[in-house]
């Protein structure tokens, strides 16, 4: 079986993720599905891979995504993401995404850009100025957007099922 992180380990140095449903999954109590930036602080950490809100709605990080980020790390790759989950004059450290990968205990492997956007932003402006990299993400447009760049490898989310799958 062939291992896809080492094979990109080799040609690149630089790991870009999308947040929220690359990263980790929200939905409301009743099982609906709801961006990361629309739960309701103060959170509650349940365990590793399970976070509640206010109001009840929980975010799970994807399982395996932190093996991943740490197989990434323990070679050297500059890991950072580029996020739409943004909420207009919050502070960053105050962002729900950002408290949320500090609960997970994943945000240190975020060593290299943190992009925090708003949901008009477009992620390809910057992820030319990044320039070679891999990109993670689960939407169809930013993916499109993003193969048009030179050096830009691109991953949808939704085409594996497991993160391990990678390795």
């Amino acid at each position: 079986m062939i291992n896809v992180l080492e094979h990109l380990c080799d040609e690149y140095d630089v790991f870009m993720f999308d947040l929220d449903r690359t990263v980790f999954d929200t939905y409301t109590k009743k099982g609906e599905p709801i961006w990361a930036k629309q739960m309701i602080q103060p959170f509650t950490h349940f365990n590793e891979g399970r976070v509640s809100d206010d109001c009840e709605s929980i975010c799970y990080l994807q399982p395996g995504i932190d093996v991943v980020l740490n197989y990434l790390k323990s070679n050297d790759k500059q890991i950072g993401f580029i996020s739409r989950g943004g909420v207009l004059d919050v502070e960053y450290e105050n962002q729900p995404s950002i408290l949320l990968l500090k609960m997970f205990g994943i945000y240190e492997y975020f060593s290299f850009k943190k992009i925090m956007l708003y949901k008009t932003d477009v992620k390809a402006i910057h992820l030319s100025e990044i320039g070679k990299c891999v990109f993670f993400d689960d939407m169809d447009k930013d993916l499109n957007e993003a193969k048009k760049i030179d050096g830009i490898k691109t991953f949808d989310r939704k085409g594996f099922d497991y993160w391990e799958d990678l390795l």
